[in-house]
């Protein structure tokens, strides 16, 4: 994938490289930096969520719910093809404060969550799609929804 810089020159763009950096802005909770990796179209797809997020302002209020949580993410593996990356991750995490998600109260504990997820990278180096494979009853339960 490449693309070109404002002097003419091309360079090329690593889609692992954009996901790495994204999740660690994500875990680093440094939103402006994780903002400027996504395209206005970016839609993100997670299975416990009833709609896919679209663009940067919904994504922005979603981030916002993770202020409170501190998590790590270990990239368990990775790899690309084309302009499309897939891994798989385990986050641990502590909720800090009680808050809601997906409609459901949550309260301060911890958590692991394994699941897989597919990232697009574009030739300018930006996340245009996020979706999410994952287990929803196993990943609500860590969250600490309970039916």
């Amino acid at each position: 994938m490449m693309t070109e810089t404002n002097e003419g020159s091309i360079t090329m763009v690593n889609p692992e490289n954009v996901v790495r950096e994204y999740i660690d802005a994500k875990d680093r909770h440094d939103w402006d930096a994780l903002v400027k990796l996504l395209d206005p179209e970016y839609v993100s797809i997670d299975p416990s969520i009833p709609e896919p997020v679209k663009g940067i302002e919904p994504i922005r209020q979603y981030l916002d719910m993770l202020t409170d949580v501190d998590m790590k993410t270990r990239i368990l593996s990775i790899m690309s093809r084309g302009d499309t990356v897939a891994a798989e991750l385990e986050i641990t995490g502590i909720i800090k404060r009680k808050g809601e998600f997906a409609g459901h109260t949550i309260l301060p504990h911890s958590f692991k969550i394994t699941f897989a997820k597919f990232y697009r990278v574009n030739a300018k180096g930006l996340l245009t799609e996020e979706r999410e494979y994952s287990d929803t009853a196993t990943k609500m339960q860590a969250l600490g929804v309970t039916p």
